[in-house]
């Protein structure tokens, strides 16, 4: 059976770079706090002992994501889960996107008419159905390099929000979303729409930031940050036309605590009551019925 066969030394090879990228991101939150004197002990570390201490949670990591049960008991699993609002049913077709898109095209600050590039239009015809459908996402963010700028600009120009949230103030995307759904854009064509498969919360519902994650196992999945949720809510505002609705854990950005590691993070949550989106932070650990985690999968993996 193949799940019983060894990995291959190509596996090894490719998983020996994806953690380089890794560690040296882990590396940048783990040493920020460091004085002058524990910094030259680690310098001047023997060779060899840096690797000695990181090899047991080097393979602890490695077997959490090979056998994804380590945040398991961060979820409801009965039938208690909060589900949609009955009005929302799943993504609309891709005209109907493209008419609202084009209807508050002043409002995205777009000049130019929202509309499928022949390369998209070649790739539309070949994705099979996923998750709840295709959704169309505006590219802000790759024009303006602006993460918050370009949140800022949804909530004031779609919800009459004129600055910032306080829980937002802080908020950072994560570099691995931002290379994700670059790469996608630049794979579409660069025009003035991306598409993704995508679903607002179902899947991953009642479940933390951390279980949720965890189970995104395809190289193409990943969650879906604040600017991704709003802009998919444009289309879609039925998705939490009510303050029952379930709340969005929106875990593919976070608002870091000054001076702490990532793990002792926040994660940013939208919910709506009436018309208007209200934000809140809780712990990666929290779960609850009410809560949703909005996902999403590019059509092509990443390089």
């Amino acid at each position: 059976m193949i799940e019983q066969t060894p990995c291959s030394p190509e596996q090894r090879n490719l998983i020996k770079h994806k953690l380089q990228e890794e560690i040296l991101d882990a590396f940048a939150h783990a040493v920020g706090d460091l004085t002058y004197t524990e910094a030259n002990r680690i310098l001047s570390a023997r060779s060899g002992q840096l690797a000695s201490l990181l090899e047991a949670p080097l393979a602890d990591g490695i077997s959490a994501l090979a056998y994804p049960s380590r945040y398991r008991e961060q979820e409801i699993t009965t039938l208690e889960v909060q589900d949609y609002s009955p009005a929302y049913a799943g993504a609309r077709s891709v005209e109907e996107q493209l008419e609202g898109l084009n209807r508050d095209r002043a409002k995205w600050g777009v000049q130019d008419e929202f509309k499928l590039n022949e390369c998209q239009r070649a790739l539309l015809s070949r994705m099979d159905p996923h998750l709840e459908g295709v959704f169309l996402m505006p590219p802000y963010t790759f024009v303006d390099e602006d993460y918050r700028g370009a949140i800022e600009k949804l909530l004031k120009n779609f919800w009459n929000i004129p600055s910032l949230p306080f829980p937002l103030r802080d908020l950072e995307e994560t570099g691995a979303k931002r290379h994700r759904l670059k790469d996608e854009w630049q794979k579409q064509g660069s025009g003035n729409l991306t598409l993704v498969w995508a679903q607002l919360g179902a899947l991953y519902a009642g479940k933390s930031a951390l279980r949720a994650d965890e189970l995104m196992l395809a190289p193409e999945e990943g969650p879906m940050g604040v600017y991704g949720f709003l802009s998919l809510l444009v289309t879609h505002p039925e998705r939490m036309s009510q303050g029952a609705d379930p709340a969005a854990i929106c875990c593919g950005d976070e608002i870091p605590v000054a001076g702490s590691l990532r793990r002792e993070s926040k994660v940013p949550v939208v919910s709506f009551f009436g018309d208007a989106p209200r934000f809140d932070a809780l712990d990666w650990n929290a779960f609850a019925r009410e809560r949703g985690v909005p996902s999403m999968r590019i059509p092509h993996k990443v390089e």
